[in-house]
């Protein structure tokens, strides 16, 4: 590996094993912090533009990728992306310890480099974009939505159906965000009767399944002999929903019209949800964003569920 040529070198460094040691910890600091850093703060700039060029170019085409079906593509730029990251931290470590010279610039002082990190930090937290994200932290809409996946949404909800899944300020607590699915649209009458749901006296259909048919299974406990699953269909929107046989506090609802400028919505979880039947109506203007894509888990990833749309 040759040395980057730097025509601002102000000195070369040969380092001491306590010196080692010392910017071992500061080189797996800053690689931790952002990529590229680690070499960068040696003074190998060619090497580190390099590992930032792949880094960055590698997230935005796996962004832009993300919701292609091709599982290859989605996972060579995901493993492109991790492999510029951990090159950081080898790299800047064998420079240390194999006796290369550091190059000491005017240009990679520690603060240099705290102010880079934080120009790239910028371009994730606060680049503009119309996706918005969302980490779900509960269970009350599965299976459609697992604990701590990370959705992605759109603001654009010109329009809202029922079977709908919508984000929504909480009308007692606008400081709290919940996802729910949309039963019933202003005008409706929403009923419950012995856990059969019904708008506008009709009946939804579910069709009990074998819980073993649904992709991506749960943890252990949601095979449970008292969890039943079953698909069901509104607004030509087909989807998963379990109910807990042992339940009952949820089994009945009254018969109550949905009031203008209105939704009544529920978890998918029916047994395990706080929504409409506990809260009432979610105003129009609570409702800002529309979740359309699975992002990842942050608690159990699966990398098949990465990109999947949510129905």
């Amino acid at each position: 590996m040759n040395q980057d040529e730097n025509l601002f070198s102000e000195e070369n460094i040969k380092l001491s094993l306590k010196d080692k040691l010392k910017k071992t910890l500061s080189v797996i600091l800053f690689s931790s912090m952002a990529p590229g850093m680690g070499t960068y703060y040696l003074g190998y700039f060619k090497i580190s533009f390099s590992l930032i060029l792949t880094f960055w170019t590698s997230l935005f085409l796996f962004y832009q990728n993300f919701f292609s079906e091709s599982f290859e593509v989605k996972l060579a730029l995901y493993l492109l992306i991790i492999v510029s990251t951990i090159l950081g931290f080898i790299i800047s470590i064998f420079i240390i310890f194999s006796n290369k010279t550091i190059v000491k610039t005017k240009f990679n002082r520690w603060f240099q480099c705290i102010l880079i990190i934080s120009i790239q930090t910028s371009l994730i937290v606060f680049a503009p974009r119309k996706d918005i994200i969302f980490n779900i932290p509960t269970g009350s809409m599965e299976p459609t939505i697992q604990i701590g996946e990370t959705i992605l949404t759109t603001p654009n909800i010109s329009q809202i159906n029922r079977g709908d899944i919508v984000t929504f300020k909480l009308p007692k607590d606008p400081s709290l965000s919940f996802v729910k699915r949309v039963i019933g649209i202003p005008g409706d009458v929403i009923e419950i009767i012995n856990k059969e749901l019904l708008i506008n006296g009709q009946i939804i259909e579910k069709k009990k399944i074998i819980k073993s048919k649904i992709k991506d299974p749960f943890p252990s406990n949601y095979y449970a002999k008292k969890y039943n699953f079953f698909e069901t269909t509104i607004e030509n929107k087909t989807f998963y929903i379990i109910e807990d046989s042992k339940a009952t506090h949820s089994d009945n609802y009254p018969r109550t019209v949905v009031p203008e400028n209105n939704y009544f919505v529920m978890g998918d979880q029916r047994d395990n949800s706080a929504d409409s039947r506990i809260w009432g109506f979610i105003p129009r203007q609570n409702i800002f964003v529309k979740p359309i894509y699975i992002f990842i888990n942050i608690f159990d990833f699966k990398f098949e569920r990465a990109g999947t749309r949510i129905r």
